[in-house]
Parts: structure tokens; sequence; C-alpha cells
């Protein structure tokens, strides 16, 4: 009984070594192929992983915050792969950007990495 079991375990082990990895469901949450930080590729509107209404907008030069569904806007700069949100009270915050290639984009500061995801229209 053991060695059927051990069989049966090796045995589909095998065959999940031969399926595609472009068929993979983790492909879409975990992309690997990063693409340039930039105005053009950071607009539109970006949910965060867990979150059921987008947490912020960006279109042209203005970084909009959600607040009750009303995107609320700020100024906002890159710096190489750095995104620099120019707060109204005059304080700014940054964030290394990582964006990938499957509509996914991630913050990352001292503390820890935010992913958010593109909304699709």
């Amino acid at each position: 009984m053991t060695q059927r079991l051990l069989f049966y375990g090796l045995v589909c082990c095998f065959a999940a070594c031969k399926q595609d990895p472009k068929s993979s469901p983790f492909q879409a949450v975990f992309p690997e192929k990063r693409i340039v930080v930039s105005e053009e590729n950071l607009q539109g509107i970006w949910q965060f992983s867990n979150a059921s209404e987008p947490a912020f907008q960006i279109k042209g030069n203005e970084f909009g915050i959600n607040e009750n569904g009303a995107f609320i806007p700020m100024k906002y700069s890159l710096s190489g792969d750095t995104i620099i949100l120019h707060y109204p009270n005059n304080q700014n915050f940054q964030y290394k950007v990582e964006i990938f290639e499957g509509d996914s984009l991630h913050f990352l500061d001292e503390m820890n990495t935010n992913t958010y995801f593109k909304v699709k229209k």
C-alpha cells in the first residue's frame, strides 16, 4: 500500500513538471517580466491586491487617492524607478516601483511591499 501511494505521488510530480509554464495559473499573479517604470506605464486605475475598490488612479501627472469613491488628486514625480508623492501638506513620500508585464505594480518602502493590479475596464 505504501509503495503504491509513493508510486502515485511520483507520477503526479512528474506530470506536474511537464506542464507548460506559460499555462500556469500563477503566471497572472506572479508575472516574471518587469517593464520600464515610466509615466506611460503607470497610467490607469490600480487596486490593492486584497481590496474590492480601487486604491488610486494615475492620470497624466496626477496621482489620485481613492477616498469614498472619489479620487483626490496630488502631484507626483518619477526619479528613475522611484515615485515621489507630493502631498498637499508639503510632505513627500517615496516608493521604489516595480511594474510587471501582467499589469501588476509593486510599491516598496523600508517596511513592506504593496501589490496593486490594474483595473480592466
